[in-house]
């Protein structure tokens, strides 16, 4: 069951978007995390998704996500991948958020 069907960009190929709610916070912490957890190799990007309830245990709801494009170090993940520049983009622009700190991510 879904509850809306309105999708959210979170991070364009080569850009971000302020965290202002939780939700953004989230993904931004979620792909700090990635970049962290691969020494730098690998990165999510182009994050988008839709709220969505799928039981009634869900109470906020979920967000699905759906259609990432990635950049890596080698630049082979993907045809979209921008490699080491699509990584600096990211790292340029990230300013970390609560969530990120929550996470004791290092800071950008």
């Amino acid at each position: 069951m879904r509850s809306s069907t309105a999708t959210t960009k979170f991070t364009g190929t080569l850009t971000n978007r302020e965290a202002i709610g939780k939700w953004e916070a989230g993904i931004m912490a979620f792909a700090h995390w990635v970049l962290q957890n691969t020494a730098g190799k690998f990165l999510f990007v182009d994050l988008q998704g839709m709220k969505c309830t799928i039981t009634e245990r869900d109470g906020d709801g979920i967000l699905m996500l759906f259609d990432p494009m990635s950049h890596s170090y080698t630049q082979t993940s993907c045809a979209g991948d921008h490699g080491p520049k699509g990584i600096y983009a990211f790292l340029g622009s990230h300013i970390c958020t609560t969530v990120c700190k929550a996470m004791k991510l290092i800071s950008l």
